[in-house]
């Protein structure tokens, strides 16, 4: 299966669906960052049991936005985001999955169908993930916007609405296909 269709189907499952997610803990203020980036990661990870791509080359914007208010400005958040790497802490602390999480520049993109591959081997296919900045939404919502691509074939902007429960935990509440290319 080539690494676009894989990754229209991975999409397609995704859907809109809210998902049974790891949540994370937080008190009044706002956890980390890497608290939510970890979130995201879990839950794309999720979608992808049968292991499909050898490797996850992650790309993470630092700080927060104001939240985006057209459907245009929430893609453009993340839309062809691939520096800078996502920070050594954030991709250890997804060491317990089966998915290998790598920064961004571990991988490149082959010439002609610009397949994702992992630089060192050339293996594939591989998924760039490109985890937009933060929007604060309120202290109980935010939404992080997620650029993916495979190949140059198929882009995928998809909106993390995450919310914390009265008991202080963080869980992706909805996931929302933005743009697919």
């Amino acid at each position: 299966m080539r690494a676009w269709t894989a990754v229209a189907l991975l999409i397609a499952a995704c859907g809109d669906q809210p998902a049974s997610r790891p949540a994370a803990r937080g008190a009044n203020a706002l956890p980390a960052a890497d608290t939510f980036r970890e979130l995201v990661l879990r839950a794309i990870a999720a979608h992808d049991s049968d292991r499909y791509f050898v490797a996850y080359c992650v790309a993470a914007a630092a700080g927060e936005v104001a939240p985006a208010q057209t459907r245009e400005a929430r893609v453009g958040t993340a839309w062809g985001l691939e520096a800078p790497d996502a920070s050594d802490a954030l991709l250890s602390r997804l060491r317990d999955l089966p998915q290998r999480f790598l920064p961004a520049s571990a991988c490149m993109k082959t010439g002609g169908d610009y397949d994702v591959v992992v630089r060192e081997a050339k293996r594939q296919p591989a998924l760039h993930v490109g985890v937009g900045p933060i929007q604060v939404i309120s202290k109980r919502h935010i939404e992080i916007v997620v650029f993916t691509t495979s190949g140059g074939l198929t882009e995928t902007a998809t909106a993390f609405s995450l919310e914390r429960r009265p008991d202080g935990t963080w869980f992706v509440a909805k996931e929302e296909t933005l743009l697919q290319v």
